[in-house]
């Protein structure tokens, strides 16, 4: 500060001071989002079994037990790796972008509406992509519906499957369901 040059040491201790600041900085953020994250996901477990045991019998009458095995199991997905991944890639992409504008800011003020206009752009498109995202999420959910509660009540039922020499008809359905 004040001076027009500084030794390479000096150079070498400001980025050894920096690198330790940014590895102490990731590391808490890591520990900080494992922990909230683990303890959120605990939370919706519990509510969801709580749920899921309470639910009226029409409920279970009305929706196939593979359904509700999807269900549950894309939610716990969600909930355990997607939400965790988005939310990283989400605040490390809004402090890149944020220390972007800044050094935009700093180092011409002039760039700033293309910043501007820009985001707008970004945001617009992560709309539109949001949108088809959920869409494609409800069709690969419905696609596999089916298929569980069909293997489903075929592993619970194949002593009468077997009895009843019905074999053929369950890989006739397997099959339809597959294709469908």
């Amino acid at each position: 500060f004040g001076r027009d040059s500084y030794t390479n040491e000096e150079y070498l201790q400001w980025f050894s001071i920096c690198a330790c600041a940014t590895f102490v900085a990731v590391l808490c953020r890591q520990i900080t989002y494992t922990i909230g994250l683990n303890n959120v996901a605990h939370k919706i477990h519990a509510k969801l079994l709580h749920r899921l045991l309470r639910a009226p019998m029409l409920f279970y009458e009305t929706n196939p037990q593979g359904r509700i095995q999807n269900r549950i199991g894309s939610d716990m997905n969600a909930v355990d790796q997607t939400v965790a991944e988005e939310l990283m890639f989400t605040t490390s992409l809004f402090y890149l972008i944020l220390s972007q504008v800044a050094t935009i800011v700093v180092g011409a003020v002039y760039m700033l509406p293309v910043v501007f206009v820009i985001a707008i752009l970004f945001h617009i498109t992560r709309i539109k992509y949001a949108i088809a995202l959920r869409n494609v999420r409800r069709l690969e959910n419905t696609f596999r519906s089916p298929v569980l509660s069909i293997m489903n009540e075929t592993i619970s039922g194949v002593t009468t499957i077997r009895i009843f020499d019905q074999i053929s008809f369950v890989t006739q359905r397997h099959m339809s369901a597959l294709l469908d």
